[in-house]
């Protein structure tokens, strides 16, 4: 048996642990086009190795299509430097809404053989839910740069 290190919610090895657990390690790595031991490198806690931005919203996008979680959204969420501010919580809730209607819509698609199957009112809703989603996570990618910790004397400002 493996014995599992603890990992802080607040640290960027706990989603990348879940996005594991949800997409294995290769799978994750096929994502993001790294090796399966840089993804778990990324969810070692006494590693200081972690996705950048880009990789993790990838990382986000299969998990949501798999199982409708977004552990790095959620660990944004739940960050000190998100919880300070009310609008990028509510940016947030707003993103992870999107997204987990757009793969509704998306299985919802799937199901009836296609989009071609889709009636115009449905397909219209689809292509309104995916411009939304891709608009909101543009808008949280910003947010997300603006929150980046700036070092200063030593510490986090």
């Amino acid at each position: 048996m493996t014995m599992q290190l603890p990992r802080d919610p607040m640290s960027p090895a706990f989603p990348a642990a879940r996005a594991i657990e949800i997409l294995t390690a290769e799978g994750a790595a096929d994502v993001v086009d790294r090796s399966p031991s840089t993804i778990r490198a990324w969810a070692d806690p006494t590693r200081e190795a972690c996705p950048n931005q880009n990789q993790a919203r990838e990382l986000d996008k299969a998990c949501m299509a798999t199982v409708q979680e977004a552990p790095f959204a959620e660990w944004y969420r739940r960050c000190k430097l998100v919880e300070r501010d009310v609008g990028d919580l509510k940016l947030f809730d707003r993103l992870l809404d999107i997204g987990a209607t757009f793969g509704l819509l998306q299985r919802a698609a799937r199901e009836l053989g296609g989009v071609e199957k889709l009636s115009s009112n449905q397909k219209s809703e689809l292509c309104a839910a995916y411009q939304q989603f891709r608009d909101s996570a543009t808008q949280m990618e910003s947010t997300i740069v603006r929150m980046q910790p700036r070092q200063v004397a030593g510490g986090d400002v």
